[in-house]
């Protein structure tokens, strides 16, 4: 799994990208010229003050990204964002979220 790493390929991504978003997680994404999908998560501490909890949400993003890895044909950029809510969500309501979110994404 490539991520995002090079502050030139997110200003790309904000600026020319698309983006859909849910309750907890807004996406932004744009088609690469690369072989390869590269992937971003962001996790602020509005979204959980903890580390711990940070950790938690972003390790859920990427299991499941790491499950759905074989069905994506395109190369992308994603960039996933999670946003600031009174509790932080749930493995099971991201993954619910995710699975809304995926089509868009690779339609």
């Amino acid at each position: 799994m490539r991520t995002l790493r090079k502050k030139k390929d997110f200003n790309r991504l904000f600026k020319k990208g698309r983006g859909t978003e849910e309750y907890f997680l807004k996406v932004f994404f744009l088609r690469n010229e690369k072989k390869e999908n590269r992937w971003a998560f962001v996790i602020p501490k509005t979204a959980g003050k903890k580390a711990v909890i940070r950790n938690k949400l972003r390790r859920a993003i990427k299991e499941w990204v790491r499950k759905q890895k074989s069905k994506s044909e395109k190369c992308m950029d994603v960039l996933f964002l999670v946003k600031k809510r009174e509790a932080p969500p749930t493995n099971k309501k991201i993954y619910e979220e995710l699975e809304k979110i995926y089509p868009k994404i690779f339609s």
